[in-house]
């Protein structure tokens, strides 16, 4: 298709030797997809549908991007995905734009066919009147205006006019290239047009020329020598790039986020610079380097170039980001100041390896002391006078079993007589601490002696802890029957907290633990911490969430322990075919785990499915939390429960007629009497 059929054209800036994109539709896509107006499969940095160029009913020309990363537009401007920014003949985006890799650059030139055909007009005009006889002007004052009258010196002219290439030929040139207007030795005499009709200027000499209509006209008034003295200078200086960016800015980038960097952190060792913001989102997900793929060992902030920044933007503050986009950079910031700061640093100075050379002392090392615990009032670990502890988990050195929870004021001062009393009477005062093993047997109170076993704490005054008992009876024989709705508490790794150990929350029972997520995959020992759908993190896995209703956090999709408390909205969110549900399963004697076990059978064996399936690649060992596999195992319970053939259930429940919206039904949500009526245990039938 020629270029002369369309109304614009795409010229590529990164491959020269293509032809030009004729766009003849008023919407033309961009992407990876074989189905775009432009395909550009081989490139994976692309979106499958990446951007689209389209006009609108006046004629405005508008760059819409659908994609992941962005469009950078005239090497200035990122246009984020669902946005939109109006195209101007010459302008310039790119698909794909790398600094350090420009082979895998992508980027267009917009060129409108109207003004294209209007430049190529003016530049033929331009070259058809250099051929013209230049004529000659009055002079007013000899030491500005000076007549040419020599052929060879117009001949000479002639020669030294540039020829400007066609507008659809022009590529993006490098700052770097040697400026295409031609410049002579010293000694000779430069020439420049200045317009069609009047100045031209040659050496230090001023030339007015005039068209043939203009003959007749009066003599033309003297220049200021000033105005002359200052072109002369501008004449002379070395031309500057138009194209692209200047060094110092293609050194304040972020590769993330291609934009001027914003709280410049660098890493180390290498020492590649990004915003905090940006980085703090790829911290999560990766401990190396986003340029080098070097492992991080320390994160610092950069003062130099965050000072250089500052005067950077103050001399350009058009590239400065508007309020908005920094507040939004700012609370993505996860980088805190113990990251940048580590509260304790040794030397080891015992190490054979190191020499001294020079006699200078060693560099003195500030050792920061670990705070006490503060005090806490009547056993209930509440700081006093605004006192907090060190953030401290439990395998950290020196931690201490909290004691026994006893709720409210009244519950704390009873302990704390109970203690008083004990030490006056001489009893045993362990409370089951950390060398306790649980266990009492031929406690003798008072004469009498009572025979126990209990996995919990023995209190000889107030009697027995809560904590679940063996005694099995009068004849004390254990319980064989087990609980399948019973909480599994993991054994906790062998791991002990370096000094500047980092911690994170359990988003379940908000207490600390190391953070090791790094370690995860690459050692065999370190559990899990993170949900693998919505990467929050939670501690059940790795030692066992002590939360009073938790039933499991954090654990393999197998092995999560919904319990029969998920029963009331399991089905479609549907309290009455929920109940339906939960009456079958107790008919049936069958227990939550079992039908979770059954179901995920069925999703490993490409049986059923869930919502995360496709993103995510669920299956039966993903590590989820209870939030995002109660959400898949509701999909799964829904496939069971249509499963159940019709001969195992009620013939009331059997006897409905199916609604039109099926499973997609709102109504049975928040309409009981609609629900109970019809069943939803099917599909959409109805469409409008």
């Amino acid at each position: 298709m020629s270029a002369e059929e369309g109304w614009a054209q795409l010229v590529s800036v990164t491959d020269v030797e293509s032809a030009p994109i004729a766009i003849v539709k008023d919407k033309i896509t961009i992407g990876r997809a074989k189905e775009c107006d432009i395909s550009l499969d081989e490139n994976k940095l692309v979106s499958s549908k990446h951007c689209f160029v389209e006009r609108d009913r006046h004629g405005k020309v508008w760059l819409t991007d659908t994609s992941t990363n962005g469009t950078l537009l005239n090497l200035s401007s990122r246009v984020s995905k669902g946005n939109k920014k109006e195209l101007h003949h010459g302008d310039e985006f790119y698909i794909v734009y790398k600094k350090n890799d420009t082979e895998l650059n992508i980027g267009y030139m917009y060129q409108d066919m109207e003004e294209l055909q209007k430049e190529e007009l003016l530049q033929t005009q331009e070259n058809s009147s250099d051929d013209e006889d230049i004529l000659d002007a009055t002079v007013v004052d000899s030491d500005i205006n000076a007549v040419e009258s020599s052929p060879e010196k117009r001949r000479r002219s002639g020669e030294e006019t540039v020829t400007s290439e066609p507008t659809c030929k022009r590529q993006k040139r490098d700052c770097d290239s040697p400026s295409t207007t031609p410049t002579t030795n010293q000694g000779t005499e430069e020439e420049t047009q200045i317009s069609e009709k009047g100045i031209r200027k040659s050496g230090s000499k001023t030339q007015v020329t005039l068209d043939e209509d203009s003959k007749t006209k009066s003599s033309i008034p003297a220049i200021d020598k000033k105005n002359d003295t200052k072109d002369e200078k501008d004449s002379n200086s070395t031309p500057t790039c138009v194209f692209g960016k200047d060094e110092l800015e293609e050194a304040l980038i972020c590769i993330i986020c291609q934009e001027i960097m914003h709280d410049c952190i660098s890493l180390q060792p290498c020492m590649h610079s990004f915003c905090a913001g940006c980085y703090s989102g790829w911290m999560d997900r990766s401990n190396v380097c986003p340029s080098c793929r070097k492992e991080v060992e320390r994160i610092n902030k950069n003062h130099i170039v965050n000072n250089l920044i500052d005067a950077y933007l103050k001399a350009h503050p058009a590239k400065k980001r508007d309020d908005k986009e920094i507040k939004e950079l700012e609370a993505k910031n996860k980088i805190t100041r113990d990251m940048l700061y580590p509260k304790q640093t040794e030397l080891e100075s015992g190490s054979e390896d190191y020499e001294d050379s020079d006699d200078e002392p060693l560099p003195t090392t500030t050792i920061f002391p670990t705070p006490a615990p503060a005090p806490v009032l009547f056993g209930l670990g509440t700081p006093l006078f605004g006192v907090r502890p060190a953030t401290v988990c439990r395998s950290c050195r020196g931690y201490t079993e909290p004691p026994t929870p006893v709720m409210g004021v009244i519950g704390g001062i009873t302990t704390a007589a109970i203690n008083i009393v004990k030490n006056m009477i001489g009893g045993n005062t362990d409370t089951g601490g950390a060398g306790d093993t649980g266990a009492t047997a031929g406690t003798t109170t008072a004469g009498t002696t009572t025979a126990s076993t209990t996995t919990g704490t023995t209190n000889e005054i107030g009697g027995e802890t809560p904590g679940p008992s063996t005694t099995g009876g009068n004849d004390g024989k254990l319980e064989s029957k087990k609980d399948p709705d019973e909480k599994i508490m993991p054994d906790p790794p062998a791991f002990i907290c370096n000094a500047n150990q980092n911690h994170i929350l359990c988003a379940c029972c908000f207490q600390p633990m190391p953070d090791r997520r790094y370690d995860y995959g690459r050692r065999d020992d370190v559990p899990a911490q993170q949900c693998t759908v919505c990467w929050r993190s939670f501690c059940h896995n790795y030692w066992g969430c002590r939360k009073a209703d938790c039933t499991g956090c954090l654990a393999k999709f197998s092995e999560l322990n919904f319990t029969k408390k998920c029963l009331p909205n399991l089905i479609l969110d549907n309290a009455h075919e929920s109940n339906i549900f939960k009456t079958y399963l107790e008919s049936e004697q069958l227990s939550v785990r079992e039908v979770l076990t059954t179901c995920l059978q069925k999703l490993d064996s490409g049986a059923y499915s869930c919502p995360d399936q496709a993103r995510f690649r669920i299956s039966s060992t993903s590590i989820l939390c209870y939030a995002c596999g109660l959400r898949n195992f509701k999909e799964l319970a829904y496939s069971y429960r249509r499963d159940i053939h019709a001969e195992n259930l009620p013939p009331a429940v059997t006897a409905r007629a199916d609604c039109y919206w099926g499973r997609n039904c709102r109504t049975q949500r928040n309409k009981p009497h609609h629900a109970v009526n019809f069943n939803h245990i099917c599909e959409q039938t109805r469409k409008s």
